[in-house]
């Protein structure tokens, strides 16, 4: 009998342990999920799906991969990103219609760890009638370990939408009113109309800011285009996110009488490298968000070391120049001055 309680005790205890250590483990492990309001829509809805990562406390700063819809059944419509927990964008998520995915590429510079933090975000439109799943593909996480150490393991939790024909719903019967008369008539009443349901519209709040703030820079690296200058440029957009940035270079003092050596607005990615690279110039830099929002900053490019020199040979000559003008015109005064006494 008592062999028998200890024994009991012993399980008892060990699964204890099981459950305090193991069981954590199993339930917080790292995982990536599709998320919506809802997983039943009717034909024709526009569906808001969330894409969100929890770390259960790793800490990471990297991850790409790609999100899959049917393409033929589920469209996607556009894509968003300024909350992201990701602020470096190697590559900006892309919708491609043609195959119905987003690429997404990006790190997290000093590291990101939490619960569902947001990666992207973006509407679908439910084309069809039928049961579709939206997956994540290609995924690729990496620790902030400062070895690019792959977080290993990780559970992808896709999003399963059923898309239903939308029902007829009808309209409460109208009674016509009743009119008085001398003769006993009545009037049937109007039969009630039928109509089709709603489709369920989920949009994204409207975006209405510019980015903020737009940092830029010029600079210049032995190693980069072989030391020539260059604008470096950075925003942030918590709404949509920053689709793409535009430059422009106004020579200094010039753009005051002409504006023909301004260069156009080019798109332009970072490091821009500039036009005028001797010549000082006011570089303007321009950042649109997705929605076409648009902020403006402007730096300074000062001219180059060669040019000032060649600056300062010319100040040099004028002035020796000047001088021996001066001095040869001097005596000659004097002579004359001479003579007429």
């Amino acid at each position: 009998m008592l062999n028998l309680k200890t024994q009991i005790y012993k399980l008892s205890s060990l699964s204890f342990l099981f459950a305090l250590f193991f069981v954590p483990l199993i339930a917080n492990g790292q995982a990536v999920s599709l998320t919506s309001a809802r997983t039943t829509y009717p034909e024709g809805s526009s569906i808001l799906v969330s894409l969100s990562i929890d770390t259960a406390g790793r800490s990471i700063n990297a991850i790409s991969g790609t999100v899959s819809a049917p393409v033929s059944n589920l469209s996607i419509q556009d894509v968003r990103y300024g909350s992201s927990i990701i602020s470096l964008w190697v590559a900006q998520p892309t919708i491609n219609s043609a195959s119905g995915s987003i690429n997404f590429t990006g790190g997290t510079p000093g590291g990101f760890s939490g619960a569902a933090g947001p990666i992207l975000s973006f509407n679908v439109l439910a084309k069809s009638v039928g049961t579709y799943t939206v997956s994540v593909k290609d995924l690729n996480i990496l620790l902030n370990d400062g070895q690019g150490t792959e977080l290993t393991g990780v559970k992808i939790n896709p999003l399963t939408l059923t898309i239903e024909k939308r029902k007829e719903v009808a309209a409460p019967a109208v009674t016509a009113p009743v009119v008085p008369s001398t003769k006993e008539t009545s009037k049937p009443s109007v039969k009630p109309k039928t109509t089709l349901e709603k489709p369920i519209t989920e949009t994204q709040p409207q975006d209405i800011l510019p980015p903020d703030p737009i940092i830029s820079s010029i600079n210049r690296e032995p190693t980069i285009e072989n030391n020539k200058y260059f604008a470096v440029f950075f925003a942030v957009d918590k709404d949509s996110g920053v689709s793409y940035y535009e430059v422009k270079e106004q020579p200094l003092l010039i753009s005051l009488f002409t504006e023909s050596f301004n260069t156009e607005w080019t798109r332009a990615n970072t490091p821009y490298i500039l036009k005028y690279q001797l010549w000082a110039s006011n570089v303007r830099v321009r950042a649109f968000d997705q929605v076409g929002n648009m902020a403006e900053t402007r730096s300074f490019k000062p001219f180059h070391p060669t040019l000032l020199t060649i600056f300062a040979l010319l100040l040099v000559i004028i002035s020796v120049a000047s001088t021996l003008i001066v001095a040869k015109r001097r005596p000659t005064r004097r002579r004359k001055s001479a003579v007429s006494k």
